[in-house]
């Protein structure tokens, strides 16, 4: 049984209800029940009343689900320990001061969950930490979570529907900082949720257990890709430790430090979740190379600042073969949105910390990945910056016309083109071009239903949507010029392979290989739009 739908014990009552308006302390609480060592529980609270939290329900609730595999994994391996209490704590925004006013309450009255977990033991105190959360995310309209999931959870008697990423804590003894990690990724995926008993599990039946004898206790990267790899996980894998002892990463470093990061604004802004290991200087073992064990977390969002200074001022493109270079719309993310169970859940975390820190000498990017996606968006955006480059080469009549297809052709030459991949089913990208309208005209800058059935004949299965905007247009309006759409479910062999190319929207015109796999020579055929459209929404 789920553990969020675990009934709630009858001792000695089935709930306790908590204004939790003035005077009423989240710190007076916290301590008075004796959470202190619940490390992340302050956090929690901290985002409840950000949140604008009025209500708290504290119930009592049946040790079930993953709590019992983990009561059992215990009994396997730990001698002395003696089972568990846990406490279901319920967050809303509206008051209430009965439990029979739960009936009133809706889903946007409730904010989220933790459930917490006593672990006792024959010779020490009780153990709490926070067994599982989730908390609604962050209204700000900057922050964006394409990885959120709904779950469902119980309270007294009705229940509430919550979006969000799971968040939960090591115990130390049966788990580590890379399961609750590697749990917050798989439950951000298709997959769902996993126990760390199950994840325990997978790695004994592989002869690779978890070392629970350790101290500290850790799991390699090796042993986290094994999991995801049993669980039918589709990822990248990157890798970059400094080649001296010196403080700072050297220049041969610098290629791969972009390419980690890049992996990991790629993955989230798919939808998909990355997990990220570092070790820190004292934790180094050289001999070990890429089975460094150190501290790992989990990422599911980012934050966008329109005015970053960075796009403009300094040279950070990707360059592909000598001379094609582009700017990543990775560019204008300030902070990855993601959970730290050694501080909490959905912090945001600065996204040059880790190479920025001295102190870290290795980080370890398992970016996942669609699971239909055999090209990954790296390939893509790469494949995208070269069909570019050839399509501006070809003169069109047909584009010179129009303002914005010169606009993106001097952008492209110039080297400061902006792209954003997406992975979309092609029904999904249809509905988006029978939406947008270009910035002219509403009434007559939009696609024409016969040519939406005509593209409908080969947009069947999903795709790389890679969106093309230029620089001030893209963070200022959220708006792009077109897009190029990739096969992504078709691996790319090599270097000049272009047979992933199924067409271009651009300025005033489509673009079309005429031979498979070749860009000499492409065909046009006209396109409503003349101008610049509004960008994919990847929450809708």
């Amino acid at each position: 049984m789920d553990l969020r739908l675990s009934q709630p014990l009858e001792v000695p009552l089935p709930g306790v209800v908590f204004p939790t308006g003035q005077p009423f302390s989240n710190f007076d609480y916290i301590e008075g029940e004796d959470f202190r060592n619940c490390r992340s529980l302050p956090r929690i609270f901290s985002q409840v009343r950000q949140l604008g939290f009025q209500t708290m329900v504290v119930e009592k609730i049946h040790c079930v689900g993953f709590a019992s595999e983990e009561d059992r994994d215990f009994g396997r391996h730990e001698k002395d320990f003696s089972g568990s209490n846990l406490r279901r704590l319920s967050f809303f925004k509206n008051q209430f001061k009965d439990l029979s006013e739960i009936q009133e309450c809706t889903d946007s009255d409730f904010l989220g969950y933790a459930i917490l977990k006593g672990n006792q033991f024959t010779n020490a105190p009780e153990e709490w930490n926070v067994f599982e959360s989730v908390i609604r995310s962050s209204e700000k309209p900057n922050n964006y979570s394409h990885t959120i999931r709904c779950y469902n959870v119980l309270v007294y008697s009705k229940h509430f529907n919550i979006l969000g990423n799971l968040y939960c804590d090591q115990n130390g003894r049966t788990n580590c900082c890379a399961h609750t990690a590697l749990r917050s990724v798989i439950a951000a995926t298709e997959v769902g949720d996993i126990s760390y008993a199950e994840i325990n599990l997978i790695l004994e039946k592989i002869k690779i257990p978890f070392q629970r004898d350790r101290k500290p206790k850790a799991l390699t990267i090796p042993q986290v890709c094994k999991v995801l790899d049993a669980k039918g996980i589709r990822y990248t894998r990157d890798y970059v430790t400094k080649t001296s002892d010196n403080d700072t990463w050297s220049e041969r470093d610098h290629q791969k430090l972009m390419r980690v990061q890049s992996r990991i604004y790629k993955s989230i802004e798919v939808g998909c979740p990355a997990f990220v290991g570092f070790t820190w200087k004292e934790q180094r073992k050289p001999e070990f190379g890429e089975e460094q064990e150190g501290h790992a977390i989990s990422i599911f969002g980012h934050t966008f600042n329109d005015d970053t200074w960075v796009p403009r001022a300094a040279t950070q493109y990707f360059t592909v073969g000598r001379s094609a270079r582009y700017v990543s719309s990775e560019e204008w993310t300030s902070t990855y949105i993601g959970h730290d169970e050694s501080l909490g859940s959905n912090y945001c975390i600065p996204r040059w910390y880790l190479i920025n820190n001295p102190d870290i000498t290795s980080i370890h990017v398992l970016a996942v990945l669609p699971n239909n996606a055999e090209l990954d968006p790296v390939e893509a955006e790469a494949i995208t910056i070269c069909c570019l480059d050839e399509i501006m080469v070809q003169q069109f009549e047909n584009t010179k016309q129009y303002l914005w297809f010169n606009r993106l052709k001097a952008a492209v030459e110039g080297q400061t083109v902006v792209l954003r991949s997406l992975f979309l089913s092609g029904e999904r990208y249809l509905d988006h071009l029978a939406e947008i309208r270009g910035w002219n005209d509403r009434q007559i800058e939009c696609i024409d239903k016969n040519t939406i059935e005509d593209l409908r004949k080969v947009l069947k299965g999903f795709f790389w949507i890679v969106e093309i905007s230029v620089q001030e247009l893209f963070p200022a309006n959220r708006r792009k010029l077109g897009e190029i759409v990739l096969k992504a479910t078709k691996a790319s062999r090599e270097d000049g392979d272009y047979s992933n190319f199924v067409f271009a929207r651009l300025p005033g015109t489509f673009v079309y290989p005429q031979v498979l796999g070749k860009l000499i020579p492409l065909v046009t055929s006209p396109s409503q739009i003349g101008s610049h459209t509004e960008l994919i929404n990847v929450h809708q």
